[in-house]
C-alpha cells in the first residue's frame, strides 16, 4: 500500500498532502478496484494520463483488511469517493437498468465503469479476437470470422438478453433467472464431450442455441412493458449487432475461451502439416516445427490481458469519464 494506508478513506487530508508536495512530484490518487484481477485491467486504462497530468494512480483492490473483494464492498464506500479517491467497477446491469446503486454510479464523477457488463466482456471485443490467435500461432490464415461470428451471436441471444433484462429489473428472476439464460446461450445443458465447438460446425452449433433461445422465448409473455422496455436499452447502446457486451461477463469469457483453444490448435495442427509437407527429409526444416511457437503465447494468457478494445464505443464512454475527471482537478489543489 501507499503512504496513504492509515488513511486511505480521508480525501482532506489526501488533498493536503499532495497540495505540500513539490510540483513535480505527482499527486497521488487513490483508485479502489473490485478484486486483483481488475488492477491491471483498470491500470492499462488509466496509466496513460499520469505523465501529462503528473498524477500516479495508486489501484488496489478493497478487502477490509482480509481477501474479501467485490462491488458490494465497494458500493459501501461511494460516499466517501472525492478527487483523491475514486473507484473503478464492473458496470453489471447498472448502466442498462435504472435503480438506486446505477443513480449512485451514474452521477459520480469518481465513479468509473466499465459500460459493458464487465472488464471479460471487453476483453471479449469481437475485432480484436482474429489478432488474438494469429499472436499465439504465428498463423494469419482466418478459420473463422470471430468478429462476424460474434455479430452472429449477438443476433441470435439478443432478444432472449432484453426478455432476461427485463424480468431481472422487475425482481422476477423466477420467471427467467440469469443463470438459466447463461445455460441457454453457452450450451450450458450440454454434456462437456458434446460441446465440441470446432472452426467447422460452428454454425451448427449456433443453430443448436438459436433453437434452443427461439423455444425460451416462446414460454415467455411477451406484453406492451417488454416491447418499450426495447427501446429503452436500445437508447442506451443495446442491438442485436453487440449483445454479447452486456451479457454476463464470465459465461461470455468462458465460452469465447474454449471456442479460441479449438482454433488455436487448428490453426497449429495446420502450420505443423505445412512444415513437414515442406521439409521432407530436411532435418533442419523438421526442426523448425518445434521452435514455430517459441516465440507465441498461449491463447488464453492473450485473451486474460487483451486490452485491444479501444475502439469499442462503450470504451468511448469510460475515455469521457475520466476527461471529465481530469477537468475536475485542474482547478484543485491536486498538481495537474
Amino acid at each position: 500500500m501507499t503512504t496513504f494506508e492509515n488513511y486511505a478513506l480521508d480525501s482532506e487530508r489526501r488533498n493536503a498532502f499532495n497540495r505540500s508536495q513539490q510540483k513535480s512530484k505527482p499527486a497521488e490518487i487513490l483508485v479502489y478496484v473490485e478484486g486483483f484481477a481488475d488492477v491491471g485491467f483498470w491500470h492499462g486504462i488509466l496509466s496513460p494520463y499520469e505523465k501529462q497530468n503528473n498524477i500516479k494512480f495508486d489501484i488496489s483492490p478493497y478487502s477490509e483488511n482480509n481477501l474479501t473483494t467485490g462491488k458490494d464492498k465497494l458500493i459501501k464506500l461511494f460516499s466517501q469517493t472525492a478527487q483523491n479517491f475514486i473507484i473503478c467497477l464492473d458496470s453489471d446491469y447498472d448502466y442498462l437498468l435504472k435503480s438506486e446503486v446505477s443513480n449512485q454510479i451514474n452521477d459520480n464523477p469518481y465513479i468509473f465503469q466499465t459500460y459493458a457488463y464487465a472488464i471479460e466482456n471487453l476483453k471479449c471485443y469481437a475485432e480484436s479476437l482474429n489478432s488474438l490467435c494469429i499472436r499465439a500461432t504465428n498463423n494469419t490464415d482466418n478459420t473463422v470470422n470471430l468478429a462476424a461470428f460474434l455479430k452472429d451471436y449477438s443476433s441470435i441471444i439478443y432478444n432472449l438478453l432484453v426478455c432476461n433484462l427485463y424480468y431481472y429489473s422487475i425482481g422476477d428472476e423466477s420467471t427467467f433467472s440469469r443463470k438459466e439464460f447463461g445455460k441457454i446461450v453457452t450450451f450450458g445443458d450440454i454434456k462437456p464431450n458434446e460441446y465440441n465447438i470446432t472452426p467447422s460446425n460452428y454454425q451448427e452449433k449456433l443453430n443448436i442455441i438459436k433453437e434452443s433461445v427461439a423455444k425460451k422465448l416462446e414460454s415467455l409473455d411477451h406484453n406492451n412493458s417488454i416491447t418499450q422496455f426495447f427501446k429503452q436499452l436500445n437508447e442506451l447502446g443495446l442491438n442485436e449487432n453487440n449483445a454479447y457486451l452486456f451479457m454476463r461477463g464470465h459465461n461470455l469469457y468462458h465460452f469465447i475461451s474454449k471456442f479460441l483453444v479449438v482454433i488455436c490448435n487448428a490453426l497449429k495442427n495446420q502450420h505443423e502439416e505445412y512444415i513437414i509437407k515442406l521439409a521432407d527429409d530436411d532435418k533442419e526444416l523438421k526442426d523448425n516445427k518445434g521452435n514455430l511457437y517459441k516465440s507465441s503465447i498461449h491463447v488464453t494468457c492473450l485473451l486474460a490481458n487483451n486490452d485491444k478494445f479501444k475502439d469499442c464505443f462503450l470504451f468511448k464512454k469510460i475515455e469521457k469519464d475520466i476527461d471529465a475527471y481530469l477537468e475536475i482537478l485542474k482547478p484543485s489543489g491536486t498538481h495537474v
